[in-house]
């Protein structure tokens, strides 16, 4: 399993406002992987997600999870984001950070 790309870095943004960027987490192994969380930690409301990943990612497939960046104030914001699975590789990471703005 791979997490394409490895790290998000957002523009720095207004407070209160949202950015939206993607990554992709690819099964390149030759059998299917089960997926079993897929989290942002620190949990708070800076960076949430969604996606559209099926509980079981096949060989040669792969899903989508979007990263939103919603900063509450100004400063630099950082998380990671984290996919644990049946791979022997996992968890699988990627660094998110952004900035908010001075108002």
């Amino acid at each position: 399993m791979t997490l394409l790309p490895i790290s998000l870095r957002y523009p720095g943004q207004t407070p209160g406002t949202s950015s939206t960027m993607s990554i992709t987490l690819y099964n390149d192994g030759a059998t299917a992987v089960n997926i079993k969380t897929i989290g942002i930690s620190p949990a708070n409301s800076t960076f949430t997600q969604t996606n559209n990943c099926p509980a079981t990612l096949n060989p040669n497939t792969n899903c989508v999870i979007q990263v939103v960046f919603t900063p509450p104030d100004s400063g630099n914001y950082s998380a990671a984001l984290s996919v644990t699975d049946s791979d022997k590789s996992s968890p699988q990471t990627a660094t998110l950070s952004g900035v908010g703005l001075n108002n």
